[in-house]
């Protein structure tokens, strides 16, 4: 990715911060024609843990993404409960259940963690555990980030052993600040630099025009996207793109700004048949295939 040198206003004259925007040109430097022999262990093994009573869609779309966007392996880890409604929606994906522990997360090349994943006292404690023990790449998003916020130490994050990918909205990004969405800069380049300085994580600041920032604070801005896409749903199917292209081997940032790209041109995919109206996020899910397959070609 290249890096354009440019001054924000908000941050004042005398400082400068590295900016490009995500183009088809830069994705298709990091998503590429697949072997003609490969199996799929080549291509990643992902765990999917999202999902509770009542938001089995959340898992359902983040899943089926991970799935439409390359994963060789895609596993859930959710309660009993909404498994068989997991299994039929997205037959190609595998369950565990969350009642029983994982013995060694080290398995997966990248976890998600949070759509739909509800209030749960154990949702902390599972993130703790895999910041401490696991060292892939952990998408943490929704109820993942609310957890954080809501245990009110989200700097922990710089601490962790694996490469952390933070995927908020405008609240979620608030309540990881620990102040009011009205105190935020209306300025996201800012705001992703607050991310940033918190956690050291990779951080995508979701919304129209989104952008994303390494550890480092090198942004990208993306260039992508529709306002069909603000409905719900749409952040859980961002996840598990994300999970996707990390578990195929991207840098959390290559995975962060190819995801937030092919998501938005899917988006656009969806637009054309559906409006903007009309589009949902299933119907997003149905085109992140189309989407990739203009970008290198099959």
């Amino acid at each position: 990715m290249y890096k354009v040198q440019s001054d924000l206003r908000a941050r004042g004259a005398a400082e400068k911060m590295n900016i490009g925007n995500i183009t088809k040109t830069e994705i298709k430097k990091l998503i590429h024609r697949r072997a003609e022999v490969s199996h799929k262990g080549d291509f990643g093994k992902v765990l999917i843990i999202a999902g509770c009573a009542g938001m089995a869609g959340a898992a359902i779309l983040c899943g089926s993404a991970a799935v439409r966007t390359g994963a060789g392996l895609t596993r859930f880890y959710a309660p009993e409960e909404i498994i068989p409604i997991l299994q039929v929606s997205v037959p190609e994906a595998t369950c565990i259940k969350r009642e029983e522990k994982i013995a060694n997360f080290s398995d997966y090349d990248a976890v998600a963690i949070g759509p739909g994943l509800g209030k749960r006292k154990e949702n902390i404690e599972l993130i703790d555990e895999l910041m401490k023990n696991y060292q892939g790449t952990l998408v943490i998003d929704a109820d993942g980030i609310n957890a954080i916020a809501a245990d009110g130490d989200a700097e922990k994050i710089k601490s962790a052993c694996c490469k952390v990918i933070l995927t908020p909205h405008r609240g979620e990004a608030a309540r990881l600040l620990g102040c009011d969405t009205d105190e935020l800069p209306d300025d996201r380049f800012r705001l992703a630099e607050m991310l940033r300085i918190k956690t050291g994580a990779t951080v995508t600041v979701k919304g129209a025009g989104t952008v994303v920032i390494d550890p480092d604070g090198f942004m990208l801005i993306n260039t992508t996207g529709t306002p069909g896409l603000a409905k719900g749903g749409s952040g859980d199917i961002l996840t598990g793109m994300i999970t996707a292209l990390a578990g195929q081997g991207l840098t959390p940032f290559e995975a962060a700004a190819s995801g937030v790209f092919l998501h938005g041109y899917a988006g656009e995919l969806a637009e054309k048949n559906y409006g903007q109206y009309g589009m949902a996020g299933s119907d997003v899910v149905m085109n992140i295939g189309s989407a990739i397959k203009e970008i290198i070609g099959v």
